[in-house]
């Protein structure tokens, strides 16, 4: 039995090769068939795809002659190598169309999954969101304690904070103190996942709270693997609707000044299309939960004698890209604004 479809036209030196080898017999038609029928129409020839169809079909040839072929192999040698090419020309409006997560599925039904491209980085493989830990599920049992205590403290005035939509969101703000994780989800009334510092994220007697508060911890010390790992829970977590704060700089300030941005929540945005606000944190410098040379908790608690310290969270519009250049100007002119 044969397919009964017109082989789609390729470039003759990229199949030259292939044709040269014997056809095999045709034992049966493969899942995929259907599943592209409705595209069978389209003109357009696929040599770029074509290539990894033929190689699935010739290394399930290989299997199948020595003796101990699997299902896959089985159902991908049955389709002779002109065939095969018809069926790379047939999928190639999918691919165009879903990119090369489509192209993997697509190499799926033949058992040859691993030939396939990988995911493009920055894109969020649709998988299951990860669970959410209890502080995290139970936001308001966390702001009952904390928003007082920081009330107690600070005088904290919000700008814009509306400006954080309903679903997901990157938020990238300045690093002044230790609090501003704190102050940016009290200012916001929501709950979100932070990347933090691994130093500071695995301190002992600490680290089931900020576990508990689904904070992801990340440093660049880490391995490659490591990071990308902690990159993608980020990404999946804007995939499930939740709002993220990556700080740029990376480390809190020491002279009360901007550090350098780094790119590393461009990755985090990359193909999510989750919108990212800049945010700026002013009257924290000085505070005893800033790198200050003269902060202390007793100079604050003298200080506080005179009154709370005014504090300020100001939200900007949406960068029109994740940019670090465009992220570092934005978050520039909150501040100047709060003076």
């Amino acid at each position: 039995m044969t397919l009964g479809l017109s082989p789609a036209p390729a470039p003759v030196a990229a199949v030259r090769p292939v044709l040269a080898a014997p056809a095999p017999a045709t034992l049966g038609l493969i899942p995929a068939i259907s599943a592209l029928a409705p595209v069978a129409a389209a003109p357009t020839p696929a040599p770029a795809l074509a290539l990894p169809v033929l190689r699935a079909a010739a290394i399930a040839q290989i299997k199948l002659e020595a003796g101990a072929p699997t299902e896959g192999a089985r159902e991908a040698a049955a389709v002779p190598f002109g065939e095969a090419l018809s069926l790379a020309a047939l999928s190639a409006p999918a691919v165009k169309a879903g990119g090369e997560r489509q192209t993997r599925y697509l190499l799926a039904p033949l058992g040859f999954e691993d030939l396939a491209p990988s995911e493009p980085a920055g894109t969020p493989v649709p998988r299951a969101p990860e669970p959410k830990p209890f502080l995290l599920r139970h936001y308001r049992v966390a702001r009952f304690f904390a928003a007082p205590l920081v009330r107690l403290v600070y005088a904290v005035r919000v700008s814009e904070a509306a400006r954080v939509p309903a679903g997901p969101a990157l938020i990238v703000p300045n690093h002044v103190s230790f609090l501003d994780p704190v102050l940016i989800s009290l200012a916001t009334n929501r709950p979100m996942r932070f990347l933090m510092y691994r130093g500071i994220y695995e301190k002992r007697g600490l680290q089931w709270l900020f576990r508990s508060f689904g904070a992801i911890p990340i440093s660049p010390k880490d391995p490659k693997d490591v990071i990308e790992e902690s990159l993608y829970r980020a990404r999946r977590a804007l995939a499930a609707g939740e709002t993220v704060v990556v700080f740029p700089e990376g480390q809190l300030t020491r002279n009360g000044d901007f550090n350098p941005f780094r790119r590393g929540f461009e990755r985090v945005a990359a193909g999510t299309g989750a919108p990212v606000i800049p945010v700026h944190i002013g009257g924290m410098w000085g505070s005893a939960f800033s790198r200050h040379p003269d902060a202390s908790f007793l100079r604050g608690l003298l200080l506080r004698l005179r009154g709370r310290r005014r504090v300020s969270v100001s939200f900007g519009p949406a960068l029109t890209r994740a940019d670090t250049a465009l992220a570092r100007d934005a978050v520039a002119r909150l501040a100047s604004d709060d003076k």
